[in-house]
């Protein structure tokens, strides 16, 4: 993509030995705590920051003329190495699978057109981020290459530097609101050269999570989230994107009050402790009570097992760990719906009941 820019503009810096950044005139971006995106006369500032250590933060510049401290991007419709499912969704959202020449995990993914072209061998299939395959990324032709920091900084960020391919980090699932993780649209949008179609995407997602959320109404159910995995039970923490979900959709959620952005890490008796309050049990990982036992046999001590109700996204994890980010109004509306029986009985887009 060319980027628009004032011929006198780039005439006065061409002829300038200063690499200080122009003022930005705009910011395109609102509810990212750790995303940042300014535009300019003179191109597109892109800052990412580490959510666990704020001094460090990731620059990129789109345009001519690359400041200080700046890494360019090369944008356009094709080259990008997406390593996590919420990336492929959000181009997917953009209406550009075709963009992606690389991928992660293949047993992950969804989207069908996607499939398809690792099928015919168009897109490469590069492993786990902390073990890709950089003869295949060569081979893929990718420009930039977004992966999920899960581990930190991308051990061999420096050595694709060297090769011409731009490491970039996302940190959508470090998020304190949803409507923040569902933003990252937006760095897809520029970095396949079509950020007014992300701008227009992520304004319409929205203005439905929000209409949906003025129809709120909080319910007396007590909700308990998660389920045993290893030695622990995993929940969302209290300041977390997946929280917020819950809050806004009228959920009672039993560890709103918890401090933290990512997962709570208790004990199976610290669960047990609270069961007796709980109503409602959501994202169980599975699709069935049976396989819930199977993989936590002492489910059937918990009394919402057989008294209460349990909902879950199980019946297609792949789509959900697709698009439910850049879909937030949908697992809203979805969450409304469980608990507000006064609702017209719509279909939901992503949960099932658990029987």
């Amino acid at each position: 993509m060319k980027t628009p820019l004032f011929f006198s503009i780039l005439f006065l810096l061409a002829c300038s030995t200063s690499h200080k950044p122009v003022g930005p005139e705009s910011e395109t971006n609102s509810y990212s705590k750790w995303l940042s995106i300014k535009e300019s006369k003179r191109g597109v500032f892109i800052t990412i920051t580490n959510p666990d250590k704020s001094s460090e933060q990731f620059n990129y510049f789109i345009g001519t003329h690359t400041p200080e401290n700046y890494t360019n991007i090369s944008v356009g419709p094709k080259g990008i190495a997406a390593l996590s499912s919420t990336h492929i969704g959000m181009l997917s959202q953009l209406g550009s699978i075709k963009s992606i020449s690389a991928v992660g995990d293949k047993k992950l993914i969804y989207n069908q057109e996607l499939k398809k072209r690792i099928s015919k061998g168009w897109v490469a299939t590069l492993g786990q981020e902390g073990d890709l395959s950089v003869e295949m990324l060569l081979q893929s032709k990718s420009k930039t290459l977004v992966y999920s920091a899960f581990s930190g900084k991308l051990s061999i960020e420096n050595k694709l530097k060297k090769l011409g391919i731009v490491a970039i980090p996302n940190f959508d699932w470090r998020e304190t609101h949803p409507l923040g993780r569902a933003e990252w649209i937006l760095l897809f949008g520029y970095l396949i050269g079509n950020q007014e179609r992300a701008k227009k995407e992520f304004a319409e997602i929205v203005t439905q999570y929000l209409t949906i959320q003025n129809k709120s109404k909080s319910s007396e159910k007590v909700a308990l989230v998660g389920n045993v995995t290893g030695d622990f039970w995993y929940a969302p923490a209290g300041d977390s994107y997946n929280a917020k979900l819950l809050q806004d959709a009228g959920v009672n959620y039993i560890y709103k009050n918890s401090k933290g952005t990512g997962s709570l890490s208790l004990t199976l008796e610290q669960v047990f402790k609270k069961s007796d309050q709980v109503d409602l049990w959501l994202n169980p990982g599975f699709a069935s009570k049976k396989l819930i036992l199977f993989h936590n046999p002492k489910a059937k001590y918990f009394s919402m097992f057989s008294k209460g109700e349990i909902y879950c996204y199980a019946q297609n994890m792949n789509r959900y760990w697709e698009m439910a980010a850049v879909q937030p109004h949908l697992i809203l509306s979805d969450l409304q719906q469980i608990i507000d029986s006064s609702l017209p009985n719509k279909k939901l887009h992503f949960y099932q009941k658990v029987e």
